[in-house]
């Protein structure tokens, strides 16, 4: 069983339209290791995890200076132990190991445009291309319960197709792609709820013939005689 680490990360304070960072020390684990022990996620609980990450980059970038982030990927991204999303603080020597292991090729070429070869730029298009994949890399480790569907999928599909694209054709800011995350709502089977509607009518009814047909049975009885007053 995997054991959880300690990691600076960026504590995001709001004050009215302005955020201000600070740094945090949280125990969790990287998202992509957290996915890699938590294959099935309830939908209520994916849903949650990709506004949250939005949402945590979003306040990035609500900050003083109007800063990028740079490093989006699941490797950046802690779940701590109480369930909250951080981004790691880059500027954090304890995460200087972190940041070398993000400069593996793979992970350039996975979560970086084609034209981008390094982590050597910021930019909020590079944010949003980074957001859109780290979604895909999330949806593609974990399987939702119930599963998506087909709405929710096309949905997503786009999102990811639209962060992914062109600058021009790109998403503006993150709360853009907030507002497209679909929300999770339980649906109840209409055809078990009036099941269940109907099951309790026949139970009242029954009760109800019980008591009718006893009252029957005992006039029955007085009439006939069998039940006589005392004296």
């Amino acid at each position: 069983m995997y054991q959880e680490e300690s990691y600076d990360v960026l504590r995001l304070i709001e004050h009215g339209q302005i955020c201000y960072i600070s740094s945090d020390n949280v125990r969790g684990k990287t998202l992509a290791r957290y996915l890699k022990y938590h294959p099935v996620m309830e939908k209520e609980e994916l849903f949650s995890m990709l506004k949250d990450i939005a949402g945590q980059l979003e306040l990035i970038h609500r900050c003083r200076g109007n800063p990028c982030y740079q490093y989006v990927n699941p490797y950046s991204i802690i779940v701590a132990e109480d369930g909250h999303i951080y981004f790691l603080d880059m500027q954090a020597e304890s995460n200087k190991e972190q940041l070398v292991f993000m400069q593996r090729r793979y992970i350039r070429e996975y979560f970086l445009p084609p034209e981008e070869k390094y982590y050597q730029h910021a930019s909020i298009e590079l944010d949003i291309y980074g957001l859109g994949k780290t979604i895909q890399y999330i949806l593609a480790s974990a399987e939702s319960e119930p599963h998506l569907n087909k709405r929710e999928e096309h949905r997503l599909k786009r999102l990811i197709s639209k962060a992914m694209g062109a600058h021009s054709s790109q998403y503006q800011n993150v709360s853009e792609i907030q507002k497209q995350i679909p929300r999770y709502k339980e649906k109840v089977k209409k055809k078990s709820y009036e099941n269940k509607i109907r099951g309790k009518v026949f139970v009242t009814l029954l009760l109800a013939v019980v008591a009718g047909g006893g009252g029957v049975f005992l006039k029955r009885e007085i009439k006939g005689g069998k039940i006589k007053k005392k004296k």
